[in-house]
């Protein structure tokens, strides 16, 4: 073999070990998160919307996570679907992530979409999720808000997020974790 295949073939090696690694060991956001959402509304009169005490849940494979969030009356109201990108320093740490909940359409009655601008994971399996979201719904009379998200990670438990093209989605998860009620 010529040193310039060697070398290629070295390089290709690298490429390899290097690609394989950084997806093995990047952030995992699977688990059971409290905390609360916060969203400024607008109807033709500002209005708060506090969502304290609250519950989330995330399921993720590869890069792509399931969300469930605002847990009250024994439901999960909002699911959602998106993707991490891990950091490029500390992919196994830090990481942001897209979301969009499951029945957005151009055309449906509840839209909206998110980013969580800081994932801070810890080696103990607890952390912290930071998050902008935008929505529109149009049930009655329309309204429109942001929200800001705030949340911590209690357990590293999957419950199973379903995804939004799952048969039960986009219906509701029923139950929170037993140990977290």
């Amino acid at each position: 073999m010529s040193r310039f295949h060697k070398v290629i073939s070295l390089t290709a090696v690298a490429m390899l070990a290097g690609f394989s690694a950084s997806h093995a060991w990047g952030a995992n956001l699977t688990g059971i998160w409290t905390g609360e959402q916060h969203c400024d509304a607008f109807d033709g009169q500002k209005f708060d919307l506090p969502y304290p005490n609250d519950i989330m849940v995330i399921s993720q494979s590869g890069q792509d996570i399931n969300l469930a969030a605002l847990y009250f009356e024994g439901v999960f109201h909002l699911l959602y679907q998106g993707h991490v990108i891990d950091d490029a320093k500390e992919p196994d740490r830090k990481a942001q992530a897209a979301f969009t909940e499951c029945v957005t359409t151009a055309t449906s009655e509840y839209q909206e979409t998110g980013r969580a601008m800081k994932v801070e994971l810890k080696k103990k399996g607890d952390g912290e999720f930071e998050a902008t979201s935008i929505f529109f719904q149009d049930v009655g009379s329309p309204e429109t808000g942001t929200c800001t998200w705030k949340y911590k990670r209690v357990d590293t438990a999957d419950v199973g997020v379903p995804a939004c093209t799952s048969p039960v989605s986009p219906g509701l998860i029923q139950t929170a974790p037993a140990a977290h009620r």
